[in-house]
Formats: C-alpha cells, structure tokens, sequence
C-alpha cells in the first residue's frame, strides 16, 4: 500500500505492531533491523494494549509502562532504544515533521503571504462594514457621488471614461428626437398636403425665375409692356393669333383644332369664348336642324370633342340642383366668354351659384399639359376632399363665396390626430432608453454591491415612473390646449409662407396666360421681334379677361386653394411648435430636471434622508455580512502562520 504513493520507499516510515503476541520474534526482529524490507526512514516496533487491557481501561500511562518493561527483554534489546515504543516512534516523527517543514518553509512562507492577500482584496470588495448610521451614510454618499457625475456626464454628451455605448444619453436622445421630427413631418399629418402648381414653358423660364419673388420684379420692367409697343400686341407687325392652327393638348399630345372639326362660326370666337353649355345645347338639337346657337348648318363631331377632353383639366365640371349644366339656351348666338356673369363659375357641391363647364386652349406647351390653378389629381386628392367636406358640412348664414369661421379649426384637428400617439410614443421610448443607461450607471456606481445597486435601481425607477406619468400628460395636455385654442399665430411666417403659394398660383396662371396668348412662332423661338423674349409676358388689355380667367377659375376654386393654402402654413407652423416643445420641454425637462430620475439621486439627496431611510438603503446584507467575518478569521490564521513560518527560519 505504501509503495503505491510512495514507489522507493523513501518517505515511508515502517511500525511493526503486535509484537508480544507474534510467535516468531526473531523474523520480527530481522525486519525491524531493516533486512528484510528496507526502508530509508527504518522500523520501529511498538506493543499497543491487548483485548483484556482494553477491556480494563488501563490508562496511557500503564499502557507505556508495561511496553518499557516487554522491549527490555530479550530479544528485544538488540533494537536500537531510539527504535522501540511509542514515545521513540513519536518522537521521530517529530523530528521529521520538523525538518520538513524547514526545508519549506520559504514556499509556505510565499503561500501563507499570497493567500493574504487574496483575503485582503476580498474584504476590500467588500468594502468596510455599515455597523452605524454614520457609516452608512459615508457609504450612499460615495455612490451617489460617483452616480451624479456618471449621469452629468451623459446628459452632457462629455464621454471621456464612458466606454459603454449603453451610458452615452445624450446621443441617443438627440437621434431620437431627430427621428421623431422626421417621422412627424412624414408622418404627422392624416392627409398629404398639396403644393402650389408652377407651369414655366421652358426651362429658361425655371432658371430665370429661380426665386419666386423675382417674378414680381420682372413684371416691372419697363421691356414688359401692358398693352406697348409689343410687336404681338400693337403696331404695323401686330399678328393675330391663328386659332385654326393652334394646338390643345390632352394627355400631353397636341391636338389640332381641325381634329376637333372646329366649324366656320367658331372661328369667330376665341376658344375660351365658346361655352360647353351652348356647344351641348347645339348638340341637342334633332339632326337636319337649321337652328343652331352656333350659326346655320354648324355641325362637330361630340364623341371626338368630350373625349378628347374628358379628365384633361381643360375645364371644370360640376352639379347643381342635380343636372350637368344649369345653362339655358336662350340666344341664337354665343355670348362671348368676356361678356359673362362670374355667377356661373363651378361651386364646391353647388354651394357657390350656378355651374358651368368652360374651356381653357393653348397654343404651344411643348412637354407641359394645361392645368387648372390647381391640376385634377390635386382637386381630388383626400385634402380637397376634407375640405369640400367641411365646407359643405359648416354651410351657415355665410355670403356665398365666404367661408364659415369653423372650416379651418375642423380641418386643422382633423389632420393633427396623429399626434398624441406620436408624441407619447417618442416619449416612451426615450424613457426606456434612459433607463437602460440609469441601471448601467448605478452598477457601476456601487461596484459590485447587487444588493444595494437594487435598492437604489428600485428608487430611481419610481422617480422614472412619476416622471414619464408628468410627461405623458403635458403632451395630452398640450394637444388638447391646441385643439381647443383658437386659429391664432403672429410668426410672420405664416403670411410669407401665404403669400409665397399665393405667388405660386398666380405664376402658374400667368404661364397659362403666356402660353394661350403667345404668337406660337414666338415660343418657339422663331420670331425675328426684338422687343419681347422667351422671358417675357405681354398683357393684351383688349382681352384682360383672359388673364382674369386664368388667375380666378372659380370662387369655389380660389376658396378651395385659400383655404388649404392657410391651413397648411398654420399646420407647417404648430407642427414646428409641437415638435420644439415636445423635445425641448418634455424630453429635455425629463433628462435635466434635478429632480428627474437621472440627477436626483446625489449627495444632497442622501444628506437629507431619514435615519430609517439610511437604514433600510444602506444596510448590508446578511450574507456579505456572513462572508466579511469568515474572511477576517481566515485572515487572523494566516497572520498567526506567518509569525510562526518567520520564527522557524
């Protein structure tokens, strides 16, 4: 068994025990001499207490008495005295014991020192004991010092020492908030605003006009005459235009007037000066009929002259009092369209007198389709529509052609529904982002103390809940202020951004203009005048109304783009406001305020809590408790085996 651990048999010390019951003493007595079996440490022989003495229960004493008086017999006394008994048996392993260690010592010493250390180490993590009020409070005050500065630091947007993504605040805050203006610009409103229409002929016209407001100021110059000397307007070189050869385009294809098979008396007007209504009455009229409101004999293809234009924009079409057109026939002849009543503009759901289809010509466009001051996807599109609906839905006392005061508030809360939601939902998650860099902070704070990193996290978290409770509510608060707030704003703003879509509409009028009363030879750049160019807009005052036609459709349509006009730049405006205050005030009141979740947790808070607050926060738990003073007597032994390691070298 020895030889198992200890192969050559150098450590191990041989005992023969029995020997005053063996019956062959002098084969025991060769083995303890060290010839049969050799050993380097020897033998030892020694006689234990046999059955009847245990049974007695003689005492040590006795016992080492009778074994001197058995190993002082023969054979014995051919051992050596130092190898027979107990006590010699002791005595050198003692002896061995001790040189041992000697030999050691300086290794044990190294352990003795390391494990100190160790020890030592652990206690400070521990950190020193919270027996007392006062050193509990030392402790807070420590932690919460190093958290105040961690979340300054953060809030700030100063890094230096943050090495952990989760702890840099202020850049999550600031991508948060710039992808809650985005979404709220995107997404904010419930329907798609609609943008002012320019129509420029080419883009010589784009690149002069660049900014809207040179518009104006080149209408002033003198080379742009009103009824001049322009060569297209007066003089000996004056051309009128040639109807027969000029052009409409639908679907952005030119169609020839011949195709529309434009009769004699027809040429007499202008395109504009033909009224739909009397063509429709012409066509209603039995076949062979002499009597036509057009002249005699007037015949046109009807199929080829709606569809043609049905869905181009050319002209408007509404209803009223449940019929297509409220016009009568009542002249052999076509009134001209510059002689007409206004009354008889298209209304919004007939509310603005009676309907009328007129028809808008071009002479040359090139690329450009003709539109209305607002294009026909834009006039059905859902804000159009919102806004025929609450104007039919407010109709009150009102003039006709005014509007009912409660159209705009209607359709302003209708198209910032959406922002509560989004608002709080922004909030929430900002909150949540917050509080992932609070619980990281507070870790590292109390340095390993779960226990009280708990006790801290819990109390933030109720400073976190009592705070995005207030700020979700001044957000539903503030929505509900706007929505129950009169229209009312004095940002200059909203009247330059009024007047730039104004300005817009009336650009695009005034190209309708340009290119329904421009010489084609002249757009085209073919003409040899040198008084007028391809920038240029000349007024023919004989026909002003032509212009006017251009600038004013309709009441119905002129309320129509007011109204979206005004709502989208008081909508452009609140929707700054809301975004500002929602970041600025709700989001930023939430990081800053030093009573918030992120900064009330400092020195000052902890000086003035209660005994029974200190208490409760600061107390240390039973097993760290526990493990503090298992590592103090560990590390009072070591210090007792060092003092002995040091004595014995």
């Amino acid at each position: 068994m020895a030889s198992t651990h200890d192969r050559a048999l150098k450590r191990t010390v041989g005992v023969i025990t029995k020997c005053d019951i063996t019956q062959d003493k002098n084969q025991i007595l060769s083995l303890a001499q060290n010839q049969e079996k050799h050993l380097n440490h020897g033998w030892f022989v020694v006689r234990n207490r046999n059955p009847e003495e245990i049974e007695n229960n003689i005492s040590s004493e006795e016992r080492q008495k009778r074994e001197r008086e058995f190993f002082e017999c023969d054979p014995w006394t051919e051992l050596p005295k130092s190898r027979r008994g107990v006590q010699a048996l002791k005595k050198y392993l003692a002896d061995l014991l001790c040189n041992r260690i000697q030999e050691i010592f300086p290794t044990i010493l190294e352990t003795i020192k390391h494990q100190q250390m160790a020890t030592s180490t652990e206690l400070i993590e521990l950190g020193p004991a919270r027996k007392t009020t006062k050193e509990k409070t030392t402790y807070l005050t420590a932690i919460a010092q190093h958290l105040h500065s961690l979340a300054s630091q953060a809030i700030r947007g100063r890094y230096h020492g943050l090495t952990n993504s989760a702890l840099k605040i202020r850049k999550h805050i600031r991508e948060a908030n710039e992808a809650f203006a985005t979404k709220m610009r995107v997404e904010g409103h419930c329907v798609e605003f609609r943008n002012a229409p320019i129509r420029l002929a080419d883009r010589k016209r784009d690149n002069h006009f660049k900014d809207r407001h040179d518009l104006g100021e080149a209408l002033e110059k003198p080379k742009n005459k009103v009824g001049g000397q322009a060569p297209s307007t007066k003089g000996p070189n004056f051309r009128a235009p040639n109807y027969n050869t000029s052009h409409f385009v639908v679907d952005g294809e030119p169609l020839s007037y011949q195709h529309l098979y434009v009769f004699e008396p027809c040429q007499h007007f202008s395109p504009e000066e033909i009224r739909l209504s009397d063509y429709l009455q012409e066509q209603s009229k039995p076949i062979g009929s002499n009597q036509s409101a057009f002249g005699a004999n007037a015949q046109i293809e009807s199929s080829i002259f709606k569809n043609s234009f049905a869905g181009s924009g050319l002209f408007t079409n509404n209803t009223t009092n449940g019929g297509l057109f409220s016009q009568p026939a009542s002249s052999a002849t076509p009134t001209p369209r510059s002689n007409q009543s206004k009354s008889n503009d298209a209304s919004v759901g007939g509310l603005f007198g009676q309907a009328s289809i007129s028809v808008t010509p071009a002479k040359h466009l090139g690329q450009s389709q003709l539109s209305s001051a607002t294009e026909p996807d834009e006039r059905s599109s859902p804000i159009y529509t919102w806004i025929r609906e609450e104007v039919n839905s407010n109709r009150g006392i009102e003039l006709q052609g005014t509007l009912n005061p409660d159209v705009l508030p209607a359709l302003f809360h209708r198209q910032i529904a959406k922002w509560k939601d989004l608002a709080t939902s922004h909030f929430s998650k900002s909150t949540k982002t917050v509080g992932i860099a609070l619980k990281k902070a507070i870790e590292l704070a109390c340095k390993g103390d779960d226990v009280v990193a708990q006790r801290i996290r819990a109390q933030v978290r109720q400073a976190e809940n009592a705070a995005e409770a207030s700020g979700l509510l001044q957000i539903r608060q503030r929505v509900d202020e706007i929505t129950s707030r009169h229209l009312q704003t004095q940002n200059p703003i909203f009247e330059e951004e009024i007047r730039k879509a104004r300005l817009a509409r009336f650009t695009a009028a005034l190209e309708r203009y340009r290119s329904m009363t421009q010489h084609p030879t002249h757009q085209n750049g073919d003409t040899t005048d040198e008084d007028t160019t391809d920038e240029e807009v000349v007024i023919d005052l004989r026909n002003v109304t032509a212009l006017f036609d251009q600038i004013h459709m309709s009441s119905a349509q002129n309320l129509e783009d007011d109204i979206h006009d005004i709502l989208k730049s008081y909508y452009d405006l609140a929707l700054g406001h809301f975004i500002e205050y929602v970041n600025q005030h709700v989001v930023e009141s939430y990081l800053g305020d030093p009573e918030g979740p992120v900064l009330f947790f400092n020195p000052t808070y902890v000086s003035e809590l209660s005994q029974q607050s200190v208490e409760e926060l600061g107390a240390e738990d039973a097993d760290v408790v526990a493990k503090r003073k298992g590592l103090q007597e560990t590390l009072e032994r070591l210090n007792r085996a060092e003092e002995i390691a040091l004595k014995c070298t």
